[in-house]
C-alpha cells in the first residue's frame, strides 16, 4: 500500500496550515510551521501571485488529503462515491473522510495524532461492536460501538488516557448547552462539572475547523469563550462556561494557578479559583490487594511483611539479577518521559547505582531515555532490569517485590504509580508535586510520621540525597523500615472519600439534599 513517507512538517509548510500530524508538537514551539512560514524550497518571503480558482481548489484537496492520510487513488474513490449520493458533493466527501475510523479514533483522544490513531488501528488494539477491525478506512456507522481491546486497554498509553491525559475532548460541552441549550423548555436547571485531569492537553485546533462543525458563532470565540492565541481550546471553553472546575488532586488546584504549571491559562485558574476543587483519585482496591493478586507469585499482607522478600528473589531470578533478598531493590513502572523525571535520574544514574541498589524499570517511551536505560543494563550486568514493554502481570511482579518506587516527576496532576505501590509496600520517593504531594508523606524520624520519602526542588541531587536516605534507612534501620512498609500497606487508597467528596459537590450543584 503506497503512503507518504517523508516529513509531514514540510506538509504543514505547504499548505500554510497546521494539520496537526505530529501530535503534542503540534501545540509547542518546536511546531516547524510557527517557526519557519515560508513553502518549502523558498527563502524569506517571497512575493506570492495571486491563485487561480483552480489553484484555491487544488491547495484545498491537498489539505484534505493530508490532512486525512489518504493518497490519490484512495482520494478520488471517495470523491466518486460523494459524488454518487445525494446532497452536496463537498459535504458527503468531508462525511465519508470523518467516518474513516483512524480518523474516529483520533477524534475520541485514544491518538494524539491521525497518524498515530492510524498505528493504533493497525495494530490491532480498536473493536467496532465487539469485533477487532486493523483497517484504518474502514467506514463507521451511527450507534456503533467503539472500544480498545480488553488486553490492549492495560498499556501505558490507555492506562494515561485513563487517568485523563486527554480530557479536552469534552470540552465543548458546557460551552454547546450554555449557548445552545440552555435556554430551552427543560434544559434551564442542568449544571454542568468539568475535570481537568492534565491540563497540558488542551484540544486547540483552528476556529474556522471548529465553527465549520459546530456553528457557535464569532463571538464564542472572543474573550471569555474558547478563543487561544488565535485559535479554539476545548479546555479553556469548559473552564469558561462550566459551573464548577475540579481537577485531580488538592495540590494540582493550586499549582495549576500558576504561571510553572498553567500551560497559559494559570490567569484564567486564578479567576476561577472559587469554582475549582482538587478531589484525588483513587485505585481499585480489589484489583490491587498483594493479598489476594493473582498476578504475583507469593501473597502477602501487611501482617506477613516477611513473604514480600520472596517475590523479590523470584522476580531477581526472572530478570537475571543477583538473587538476594536482602539487597535494596527500587522500581520504576510508567512512560519514560521528562514529565516523569527522568532527566533526573539520566543525571545521577552512576551515583544511584554506586549506593548498591539493584533497579528495575518497565515502560516504554521517549528513543533517549530507552538508550539510556538499555546501555546501563550493559553497565551494570546483576544489578539493572530494564524491560522496555508494556507488561501488566509484571508490573504487579515489580510493585510486589520492590523495597522502593522511584516517581521523580517534573509534575503529576495526580499519578495512581505510587498509590499502588504504597499499597503493595514499596516505599515511593517522590518529587512534591501534585498528588505525590498529597498522597505520600515523608518519613519524619523524629516524630516517626510518614509512608514514604520525597524532595521539593526539581534537582538531580537533591533527588539522590533521598535515595541515599532511603538506601540507608533501608540498611541501617530494618525495623523502622518495616514499620514504614505497614503504615503504607494499611492506607486507604480507593474511592470511597473522593467519591463522597464528588456527591457533595453534584448536591451543591443541584440544590440536592443529603439523604438522612
Amino acid at each position: 500500500m503506497a503512503r507518504y513517507t517523508g516529513s509531514v512538517c514540510r506538509l504543514c509548510r505547504r499548505e500554510g496550515t497546521k494539520l496537526f500530524l505530529k501530535g503534542d508538537r503540534c501545540y509547542g514551539p518546536k511546531c516547524a510551521l510557527a517557526n519557519r512560514q515560508t513553502i518549502p524550497g523558498e527563502h524569506g518571503q517571497a512575493r506570492q501571485r495571486k491563485p487561480s480558482e483552480y489553484g484555491l481548489q487544488l491547495r484545498e484537496k491537498q489539505k484534505a488529503k493530508r490532512a486525512y492520510g489518504v493518497m490519490e487513488t484512495q482520494f478520488h474513490r471517495y470523491f466518486e462515491t460523494a459524488e454518487r449520493q445525494k446532497g452536496i458533493t463537498g459535504e458527503n466527501l468531508l462525511i465519508l473522510l470523518e467516518r474513516r475510523l483512524d480518523n474516529v479514533i483520533y477524534r475520541m483522544g485514544f491518538g494524539a495524532s491521525r497518524p498515530q490513531a492510524r498505528q493504533i488501528v493497525r495494530h490491532g488494539h480498536v473493536l467496532v461492536n465487539g469485533k477487532k477491525v486493523n483497517i484504518p478506512s474502514y467506514l463507521v456507522d451511527a450507534n456503533d460501538v467503539i472500544t480498545i481491546r480488553e488486553k490492549s486497554a492495560e498499556q501505558e498509553h490507555f492506562k494515561a488516557l485513563r487517568e485523563g491525559t486527554n480530557d479536552w475532548q469534552t470540552g465543548m460541552i458546557p460551552m454547546l448547552y450554555r449557548l445552545q441549550y440552555a435556554g430551552r423548555a427543560g434544559y434551564g436547571a442542568i449544571k454542568t462539572a468539568y475535570t481537568i485531569h492534565n491540563l497540558q492537553y488542551q484540544g486547540i485546533f483552528p476556529i474556522d475547523y471548529v465553527e465549520d462543525l459546530l456553528h457557535l458563532g464569532r463571538e464564542a470565540y472572543l474573550d471569555g469563550g474558547a478563543e487561544f492565541f488565535g485559535a479554539c481550546s476545548f479546555m479553556k471553553a469548559g473552564l469558561n462556561f462550566a459551573d464548577r472546575i475540579t481537577t485531580v488532586s488538592p495540590t494540582y488546584a493550586q499549582e495549576i494557578q500558576t504561571a510553572y504549571y498553567g500551560e497559559k491559562l494559570d490567569g484564567l485558574m486564578r479567576a476561577k479559583a472559587d469554582h475549582l476543587i482538587g478531589i484525588l483519585n483513587g485505585i481499585d482496591m480489589a484489583e490491587y490487594d498483594p493479598s489476594t493478586d493473582p498476578l504475583i507469585e507469593v501473597d502477602y499482607s501487611w501482617r506477613s511483611i516477611g513473604r514480600k522478600q520472596k517475590n523479590k528473589v523470584l522476580l531477581q531470578e526472572e530478570l537475571g539479577l543477583e538473587a538476594d533478598k536482602n539487597v535494596p531493590m527500587i522500581g520504576m513502572v510508567g512512560r519514560l518521559s521528562g514529565q516523569k523525571g527522568l532527566d533526573l535520574v539520566q543525571c545521577v544514574l552512576n551515583e544511584i547505582m554506586a549506593t548498591g541498589v539493584q533497579l528495575v524499570v518497565l515502560g516504554k517511551g521517549d528513543d533517549n531515555y530507552v538508550s539510556m536505560f538499555r546501555s546501563a543494563q550493559m553497565r551494570y550486568p546483576g544489578r539493572l532490569a530494564a524491560r522496555i514493554e508494556m507488561n501488566n502481570q509484571l508490573a504487579h511482579r515489580i510493585y510486589a517485590a520492590s523495597d522502593l518506587f522511584l516517581m521523580p516527576s517534573r509534575f503529576e496532576p495526580c499519578g495512581l504509580s505510587q498509590l499502588i505501590a504504597l499499597r503493595y509496600g514499596a516505599l515511593p520517593i517522590v518529587r512534591e508535586t501534585g498528588g505525590l504531594r498529597d498522597t505520600v508523606l515523608a518519613y519524619n524520624e523524629f516524630t516517626d510520621e510518614g509512608n514514604g520519602f520525597s524532595f521539593t526542588n526539581y534537582n538531580a541531587h537533591d533527588m539522590l540525597h533521598v535515595v541515599e536516605y532511603a538506601v540507608r534507612v533501608y540498611r541501617d534501620q530494618p525495623k523502622t523500615f518495616q514499620r514504614l512498609i505497614r503504615r503504607a500497606m494499611r492506607g486507604q487508597y480507593g474511592w470511597d472519600q473522593s467519591a463522597r467528596v464528588y456527591l457533595e459537590m453534584y448536591r451543591g450543584l443541584t440544590g440536592e439534599k443529603a439523604a438522612e
